[in-house]
């Protein structure tokens, strides 16, 4: 009798281990599909989709982008802008491009490009044509240095305006055989001088 009443008492203990192990692995499994589900949706809230910082169709950013922006700068075309202090106006900071012409805007959603900053070309071995509007009133030192292609600068502005532009120092390629000043009718004094065609193109007077 003694051996059969410790048989069925191994049987029992034996009995409650195994069901002890199985609950534990069940819950193991219910607990790792648990982690898997939280990283998983983790994983979605943190998801972006790639982005390249410019919308096509209208230049607007991202909204991780946007803090960027609201920081100050904005890219254009290869074209890098840094809004001032008290927002008043962008300094063209950098140009990333190489293409052999460069239009650089007027104003960038209402405020006005007013500077190019120091070294914003410089070395660029493509560039060939600018476009520089008449709201820039400053270049800074080395912006076109050793920007040996560039042979035109189309200014929108008139020779007088020109002439108030602070430019600094080590811009060579802006001589006076590359500036082209902006005038609607055939200019009678010195220069060189230039006006759009009836298309839009670019004429020389």
């Amino acid at each position: 009798m003694k051996r059969i009443a410790t048989f069925f008492a191994l049987v029992m203990v034996f009995s409650i281990s195994v069901f002890s192990l199985s609950s534990c692995d069940i819950k193991g499994i219910l607990d790792t599909k648990d982690n898997q589900q939280d990283i998983k949706e983790d994983s979605t809230d943190s998801d972006h989709s790639p982005c390249n910082h410019i919308d096509a169709d209208d230049d607007t950013f991202c909204d991780l982008c946007a803090e960027r922006y609201d920081a100050g700068e904005k890219i254009v075309k290869d074209l890098k802008f840094q809004l001032n202090g008290d927002g008043s106006y962008y300094t063209l900071s950098d140009y990333a491009g190489d293409g052999a012409e460069v239009v650089i805007p007027a104003d960038i959603d209402g405020i006005p490009v007013r500077a190019i900053g120091e070294n914003a070309f410089s070395g660029s071995k493509t560039l060939t044509i600018v476009h520089l509007p008449n709201s820039v009133t400053s270049i800074g030192k080395y912006a076109f240095s050793d920007c040996k292609s560039l042979k035109n600068v189309y200014y929108r502005g008139t020779q007088a305006q020109w002439n108030e532009v602070s430019v600094g120092n080590r811009n060579t390629p802006l001589g006076k055989e590359t500036i082209y000043f902006y005038s609607e009718e055939l200019p009678s004094g010195e220069g060189s001088f230039w006006h759009y065609g009836e298309n839009g193109e670019i004429l020389i007077w």
